[in-house]
């Protein structure tokens, strides 16, 4: 994703949380873009968070990648986190422990 603007992006992110994710059409750039800009702390919280929702939409099928983001998922749980922030992490930390 190469979008500058950030209201388009937050608003295309939107539009893809809405997607639904099956096993077969996973992309792994994607899922890279997503945990690179989970833990972007530049990037806007919005943004952030639905990044951090679309890779657990999208890793959900395997726990080796739901490890992964979990590790990610605790290296940003350091840094000071806005509410709606907070709130994603600990509602995707619920999911992966379930």
């Amino acid at each position: 994703m190469n979008e500058k603007d950030t209201t388009k992006l937050r608003l295309i992110l939107t539009l893809l949380l809405r997607q639904p994710f099956d096993e077969e059409a996973i992309r792994t750039d994607f899922i890279d873009f997503c945990l690179v800009c989970l833990i972007d702390a530049r990037a806007p919280y919005a943004i952030r968070t639905l990044c951090i929702k679309l890779a657990y939409e999208q890793m959900k099928y395997w726990s080796e990648l739901l490890n992964e983001l979990r590790q990610m998922l605790d290296l940003i749980s350091n840094e000071p986190l806005s509410p709606g922030l907070r709130s994603a992490w600990r509602q995707v930390i619920k999911k992966i422990k379930a």
